[in-house]
Order: structure tokens, then sequence, then C-alpha cells
């Protein structure tokens, strides 16, 4: 095994000996690949061949042909998680490495393991211009957009500054090819085609993308602005999303790291709710299990109490009809978490199990699914006393990719209900920077609302409070803190009307009710919160 550099403990004392140095590793880590990917195709059975697989990719992560050896050889052992996983890790390797998403090859081997009774036909390649269809996907029903990220445009940048075009695109494509529902197009081939083919339409064509990511960088006055723009070539090049990022012209690498975060963070639930808008009629009866939860996100989002009762009424179909869909059971895990927050569960407790058993059953199909790990955490706070196990879960998540909104802001949520305020006030700024026009912020806001609580801030609770319910009328939990706040201020009239609303989402809300199921685990800040309720006359 090369587990360790040859003569690691010699770099530096000399440019010509580095040189050196650093031909004959290369040389030495060529040849340990050449016995490896030998001795691979030498084993017979899939213990040996896994063995193998992993000793030729801990050489090589980018081997292709070693992660296809690893996932036919999980496969044929009956173990379907562990194909995909080992697809996933793949994914990540190219991005990381190249920029790269997996060939075709290794595309249809994973559709082939998780469809092995649906005959598809293959991924193209690059297509020459002038194919009037655009390539159908041979991945699963459920594979997500697929993006083009192009070199931003520099204006006015100087010479030695030219790199943050393509490297603001290398690491917008790392870091969207870190979210498993992306496929991403890399930037560097699409700028050699769109050198000789401006065309969106021929692009589209050729790479088989959905949407298209431009923008500029400019340089003046010691300030640097990156202006992106988000076109859907599917919808006649429509711009979808646009923003502006403004750095000071100082660490242009760090401003770069910065800007491709927050763009990240802010694409990838734009373009979830894009394809969600496109499937928001009732499904068709012949629907496959992605058509079914896309249709469900709107009515989700909006709290609407018949239509969110059929959303969840769809999802327990989607999860029937595609059982290793991570994204419905992720999604229905989190239905679930609304039911009881909008005091809609016959038996809450009951609910936050069943979501529970969804969400360890999303995050086992898929370990490296972000979302699924974050929703786990959100299940397990609720389920179990200690909010430290919780705590494990979305460390977990922002180890696998730091730039999920939602990961950030259940997180700081969590710091807060254990009592560390300053780390739940870091992470929370850390996730209104990454998103600060959420679509879900009036779910995220209610839960924080009660630090102003907490830190015992009633001004700051009833304005939080009545910025949160603005947000999203109908959702109830964004009405409670505003309503303790009010209480321990006396005022008792305005307390008054904002119960009405509270109670006509929420009838059966009580004090017993919201000390069963909040999150606080400190006694003082629970007992707190409900003297706020009880003078606001809440029974």
């Amino acid at each position: 095994m090369l587990d360790r550099e040859l003569l690691e403990d010699l770099d530096g004392f000399d440019p010509a000996f580095d040189a050196w140095l650093k031909q004959e590793r290369e040389q030495l880590r060529f040849q340990a690949r050449t016995v490896a990917a030998a001795n691979l195709g030498e084993q017979n059975g899939p213990d040996a061949v896994i063995l193998a697989a992993r000793r030729l990719l801990f050489i090589d992560p980018v081997d292709e042909g070693g992660w296809r050896a690893l996932m036919r050889a999980h496969a044929e052992l009956g173990d379907q998680r562990m194909a995909v996983v080992a697809y996933e890790q793949c994914q990540a390797a190219l991005a990381g490495g190249f920029n790269i998403e997996p060939s075709a090859d290794t595309r249809e081997l994973l559709d082939e393991i998780l469809h092995p009774e649906t005959v598809r036909p293959s991924l193209p390649t690059a297509k020459p211009p002038g194919d009037p269809e655009p390539p159908v996907s041979g991945l699963v029903a459920p594979i997500g957009p697929r993006v083009g990220v192009l070199p931003m445009r520099c204006i006015g940048l100087p010479e030695e500054a030219r790199f943050l075009g393509s490297g603001l695109a290398g690491e917008i494509t790392a870091a969207l090819s870190r979210f498993h529902r992306v496929t991403v197009t890399a930037a560097d081939a699409l700028a050699r085609f769109a050198r000789d083919n401006p065309d969106e339409a021929l692009m589209r064509r050729a790479f088989g993308i959905d949407y298209l990511l431009d923008g500029t960088a400019q340089f003046g006055a010691d300030r640097l602005r990156v202006s992106l723009r988000l076109l859907d070539l599917r919808d006649a090049n429509k711009i979808v999303w646009a923003e502006r990022f403004d750095r000071a012209g100082g660490d242009l690498n760090a401003a770069q790291s910065e800007i491709a975060a927050e763009a990240v963070a802010r694409i990838e639930p734009e373009l979830q709710m894009i394809e969600a808008l496109r499937h928001k009629a009732p499904p068709h009866p012949d629907a496959s299990a992605n058509d079914l939860l896309l249709s469900t996100i709107p009515a989700i989002t909006r709290m609407d109490r018949e239509g969110f009762i059929r959303a969840g009424e769809t999802l327990e179909r989607a999860v029937a009809l595609e059982p290793n869909f991570c994204d419905a059971h992720g999604w229905y895990a989190f239905w679930h978490v609304l039911l009881v927050s909008q005091g809609w569960a016959a038996d809450p407790r009951q609910a936050l199990i069943r979501g529970g058993e969804l969400a360890e059953r999303a995050m086992s199909l898929n370990p490296l699914a972000i979302r699924a790990i974050t929703i786990a955490g959100l299940l397990r706070a609720h389920l179990e006393p200690d909010l430290s196990e919780a705590a494990a879960f979305y460390d977990r998540a922002l180890e696998v990719n730091s730039n999920l909104a939602m990961t950030w802001a259940l997180s700081a949520v969590n710091c807060a209900n254990m009592g560390d305020i300053d780390e739940a006030e870091r992470r929370y700024n850390t996730y209104k920077v990454l998103s600060p026009h959420d679509r879900l912020a009036f779910f995220f806001d209610a839960l924080f609302a009660p630090i102003h609580l907490i830190k015992r801030d009633h001004q700051a609770a009833i304005e939080t409070g009545s910025a949160v319910v603005q947000l999203n009328p109908a959702f109830s939990a964004g009405y409670k803190p505003h309503l303790a706040a009010l209480g321990h201020l006396r005022c008792h009239q305005e307390a008054a009307s904002v119960l009405r609303r509270l109670l006509a989402i929420e009838p059966n809300f009580t004090i017993r009710r919201f000390l069963d199921t909040t999150l606080m685990r400190r006694q003082a800040d629970r007992e707190h919160f409900a003297e706020g309720l009880r003078l606001a006359g809440v029974s």
C-alpha cells in the first residue's frame, strides 16, 4: 500500500532536489497505480473486488474504472445503498480534482444498479451542433437539475487577478456538485465549446444541461463586484435568478471563496423551487416518485392545511412507489416535523417517531445527502432528551457540505436550545449571510425567535415575531414567541389579537402542549416562555 510520500521529510531543502523528488514520486505513484489496477482486474468475487478497488482508489481517487468496479461489487452483494455511496464519492472526487462529472459509463452503471428491471437509452456524450433534440438522461427518474457553469467575464481586473473568472466558476462547480440532486458540467468544457458555439440552445443540446450560470467580475476603485445570473435553457433562456456580490479589493482569493459559497447556497434551493413549480399541478396517475415529490414542495411551504395534508398523502405515495428514493423520504420526514409544529398531528409523539424513521431511511439510502442528515438531526432533537446527539448530526452535515443554509439555521436553533447563545448567534448569522432571502425563513426564524426570550429581551422578541408572521401568517410557531413576549410586557390587547390568530390555525394550543413539544432544554427558559404565554391568556 502506498500510504506515504517518498522521502516526505526532505521537502524544501533545495529547488533542484525538490524537482527531482517530485518526478520520482510521480513515477512511483504511476507504478503503484499500474500494479493496483492489474490486481483489481485479477480478482473474483465481490469482497475481493471491493478490497482491490479501495486500494486502487487510495492511490488514484479519480480512477473511474475503480469506482465502477466498487459499485458493481456492492450491487452484486445486494447492497444498493453502498453502490450509491460509491457513486457519490466518485462524483465528489472528480469534482474536487478536475471540476468534472462522472462519465456516461459511470452514470449508466448507476442507472442499471438502481433500476435493473428497466432498459434505458444510453447517456449521450457531447453531440455535434445541429442535433435537433436534447439528450435523454440515462439516470434514474429522481435526477435533479443539470447545470452548466461558464467562466466569469473579467472587466477591469489587473493581470495578476485574471484567475478570478475561471477560479470562481471552478469553485461554484465543485460546491454545486456536492449537492447530490444537482449534476454540474465543468466550466472549462463549456468554455471551450462556447468559444465556437455561443448559442445557448446548441450548448444545451451538446451537453444536456437545463440551466446555465454565467456572470461578470469587475474591479474598480479597490472594489470587486461579481454579478451572476442563472438562465433556464428550457424556457427561452429566461433569467430565473440573478444576484450581485460586492467585496473590498484586498484578498481576492478569500473573496472568491466567500462569493462561491454564498452563490451556491442561494442557487441550489432556487433550482429546487423552480423544478417544483414546474410540477405544481396535480400529478398524473403515472407520475414518477420524483414528480410526486416536486408537486408537494409549494404546498408544504405555503402551510395551507388542506393542501399540506394532501402533500403528505402524495409523499406517502412517493416513498411507496420508490422505496430507494432518498429525497422523498427526507421531505416526508420534514413534513412530519411541520405537522407537529402546526399542532395538526393527532398524536405528536407518533408523528415524530414516524418522521424519525423516514429521516433515518433517507440517510441510510445516501449518507452524503446533506438535507437528509440535517433533517435526521432535527428529528433526533425532537425525539432524544440529549441535544448533543442532534448536534452531532448537524456537525456531520456541515462536514459533508457547508453550503446548505438549512443546516446552519437548524444547528443554530439547537445551540440556542442547549443554552450556548454565542455559538447560536454565530451560526445564525452565517445562515443569514448564505441565504438572506430563504423561502423557508419563516420556519427557521420562528424556531430561532425564542432566543430573544432566552436573553429576556422581550421587545426584540416582539419585533422578530412580527416579522416572522409577516413571512408566513399560516405558520403557527411564528406566533408563540411573539405572544409570550407580549405577555411579559403586559401588552394584553395586542396579545389577545395575536392569540386569536394563533388559535385559528392551532385550536388545541395550550401551555401543556407547548411544553410537550418545545426543544428548549433549560428549565428556566421553558418556565419563562410558559409564563409569558400564561400572561398572554393561553390556558
